[in-house]
């Protein structure tokens, strides 16, 4: 649903219980490799958990600042 330097929003048919490590891997689009992290269930609700992300690597926090600046100037044409 969304992402954040901090962590994301997903939403499934599946319920992670509160406090669950869970490895997400995803790719950003500035980024030619994907990003690999740990991440820990911090709430949950019907269809949708708050995941906070473990430790970033440096070049990971540089692809988020890039996709973040990209969705700025998009939203900022509207």
């Amino acid at each position: 649903m969304n992402i954040g330097a901090g962590g994301m929003l997903v939403t499934s048919d599946q319920m992670l219980v509160f406090g669950s490590e869970v490895n997400l891997r995803f790719r950003l689009p500035d980024m030619t490799s994907d990003t690999e992290v740990s991440a820990y269930v911090r709430w949950n609700k019907e269809n949708a958990f708050g995941l906070q992300f473990g430790r970033l690597r440096a070049r990971d926090v540089w692809g988020l600042d890039k996709f973040f600046e990209k969705i700025k100037k998009t939203v900022a044409l509207y």
